[in-house]
């Protein structure tokens, strides 16, 4: 899966990402395009692709974006990437969209960094020969930056049947998925319960450590009593210990939750 990323609007979603660009501004900003202004040449490459202010033109939106992607627009690379990916108005280019991805990393985009793990991840399905090496190499790069996606993601890798036995490590896919917690991911959370319960059966957890993940997802807001209780009953766990483990639960869930905001409000 290639990390989401915020997009224009739903027809430009796969493709051109960053602050809208307003058509009622359209001279404007073609002004400050031509005078070698980035953001400018890359919200004027918005109004083309999207047909806003002016007529629809997917050239003139390349090429636009290509000028503020060659000058170090972050949105811009990260759009020719995409669109070089997975757009039907282009012809696929894998070369392109690695080579863009590349000048996003060097720019420290953990987006790009997720993206390209997640294309050697799926190898053949997206375009490249699959590494699964390679896939972890480049998650991690944005896991120890700091992103959620890139921990969640490089514990998934870990912890995969489709691994190579020599990426495959429970150790580090509870280690990372962790960390993905920590900083409020609730798939993470909710991964890290189904690690933990499995990892009970060969002792390698307590009943406990399962049911503190338990009472973390049952402030999920797509929790579901009646799935996830047929679990409970099997974790042995007195009342007065769920009790406790339960306001333990809430802390860390409120806290965690208030790191997810403190993310999404960086991104914007």
């Amino acid at each position: 899966m290639l990390k989401p990323i915020a997009s224009l609007s739903l027809a430009l979603s796969l493709c051109f990402v960053g602050a809208m660009a307003q058509a009622s501004n359209f001279e404007e900003i073609q002004r400050q395009a031509i005078q070698g202004d980035k953001d400018a040449q890359y919200q004027l490459s918005e109004l083309y692709f999207d047909g806003k202010g002016v007529d629809a033109d997917i050239e003139q939106a390349i090429n636009w974006a290509r000028k503020a992607a060659e000058q170090g627009q972050l949105d811009a690379q990260l759009s020719l990437a995409m669109l070089y990916h997975m757009s039907d108005l282009v012809h696929k280019d894998m070369k392109k969209t690695l080579q863009w991805y590349a000048r996003a990393m060097a720019q420290g985009s953990t987006d790009a960094m997720i993206n390209v793990g997640a294309i050697f991840n799926w190898g053949e399905t997206m375009g490249v020969k699959q590494s699964f090496s390679k896939a972890a190499y480049f998650y991690k790069k944005a896991a120890d930056l700091g992103d959620p996606y890139g921990m969640y993601y490089l514990a998934t890798l870990y912890d995969t049947y489709r691994a190579d036995p020599s990426i495959r490590n429970l150790e580090k896919s509870r280690e990372y998925l962790q960390k993905a917690a920590d900083l409020g991911l609730e798939d993470a959370q909710h991964d890290l319960f189904f690690l933990v319960y499995d990892l009970t059966a060969d002792n390698l957890a307590t009943d406990e450590d399962a049911y503190f993940w338990f009472e973390v997802m049952r402030h999920h807001k797509d929790y579901d009593a009646e799935t996830y209780q047929v679990f409970e009953k099997e974790l042995k766990v007195s009342p007065e210990q769920k009790q406790e483990i339960a306001l333990n639960a809430k802390t860390y869930y409120e806290q965690a939750a208030e790191r997810w905001k403190a993310y999404e409000a960086s991104r914007e």
